[in-house]
């Protein structure tokens, strides 16, 4: 009996991985997709797709939802399931059918990494640019070194990344297979309880794409031979001044992320810290910083850089502060 009840579900071998890949991300995608079971379920219906149904036979869809038109949409999704079984091979791990899931909660929160990194990367490659535009007004602020001793190289970030055990080895072209759908499972159980790490990663991400827009409009700004006003000119400097900190504080946020997804996927409790108590809160920290040290950062420099110094003096901030001290060395 008990092997009946850890028995695995032979239906996902017997279509293959990529199939069932597929028909998770159409019917019940968690993060974004089609997510046909929903809208079939509370009635969500999108415009374009009533349209493509009525278009397809207007006396079988004289309106959506109608007991006709049901036994028709239900017709549809048969041939759907044949289709997919046809290009399964039948009995064994691999499919004809290449496909991995797209829209489940590894697939995002892998994409939502890599994502944040390529921004960070950018970031770090535009500040070299501006260093030819440097000035004293860096040095007013003697907390901003508060701030510098924040930073988390982009390159131990990336090895991080490539060494959680969900992110699957993109250079090894091999097809999704049960075992797969099996073990990503139960990554994606885990990463269901990272909400606020998740939503950090996207976050961060658009944040530093925005002060990455504003700084290349300052560098912008600077380079050119036109005169600008003494107010634009000042915002511009203080923008550019900031690129060091603004590096910082982002990568720190975004190693506290992944040091939380990390524990989280491990279901590790015996670190240094309480991964759902004291881990959870640097997460939840970060985030509130880094939404005011951006609203202020153009507008009232002594506002932004004092979040930061306050965010930094938190315990739960040091504890994070302490494991990449210990990671790093």
């Amino acid at each position: 009996q008990d092997e009946q009840l850890t028995k695995k579900n032979s239906f996902i071998e017997y279509l293959g991985g990529g199939t069932i890949a597929l028909l998770t991300d159409l019917f019940a995608s968690s993060c974004g997709g089609p997510n046909v079971r929903a809208a079939l379920a509370h009635g969500n219906w999108q415009s374009y797709i009533e349209e493509d149904l009525i278009s397809m036979d207007v006396d079988a869809f004289p309106r959506i939802g109608n007991k006709k038109g049901t036994t028709e949409l239900w017709n549809i999704v048969q041939v759907l399931f044949v289709a997919f079984k046809t290009v399964a091979t039948t009995g064994k791990e691999t499919s004809l059918l290449s496909y991995s899931p797209q829209f489940s909660y590894t697939a995002s929160t892998i994409r939502s990494m890599k994502d944040a990194l390529h921004s960070l990367e950018h970031l770090d490659s535009v500040r070299m640019e501006a260093d030819q535009f440097l000035c004293p007004i860096a040095n007013k602020h003697s907390s901003r070194r508060d701030i510098l001793d924040l930073r988390v190289s982009t390159s131990f970030l990336r090895d991080l990344i490539n060494n959680l055990n969900f992110v699957k080895n993109e250079s090894q072209d091999m097809a999704w297979t049960s075992c797969d759908v099996f073990t990503e499972y139960d990554h994606n159980v885990a990463l269901s309880d990272c909400a606020a790490a998740r939503a950090l990663l996207c976050e961060t991400d658009e944040l530093i794409k925005s002060y990455n827009n504003m700084l290349r409009e300052a560098l912008h700004e600077l380079e050119s031979d036109s005169t600008i006003a003494t107010r634009q000119y000042r915002r511009a400097i203080r923008l550019v001044n900031m690129v060091e900190e603004t590096l910082s504080l982002y990568s720190f946020v975004l190693f506290a992320a992944l040091l939380f997804i990390d524990a989280k996927i491990k279901g590790n409790t015996n670190e240094i810290f309480d991964v759902d108590g004291v881990l959870l809160q640097a997460v939840k920290r970060s985030r509130m910083c880094i939404s005011t040290f951006s609203t202020f950062l153009p507008t009232n420099l002594e506002r932004s850089i004092k979040s930061v110094q306050m965010f930094s003096r938190g315990k739960a901030i040091k504890a994070v502060i302490k494991k990449a001290e210990d990671l790093l060395n």
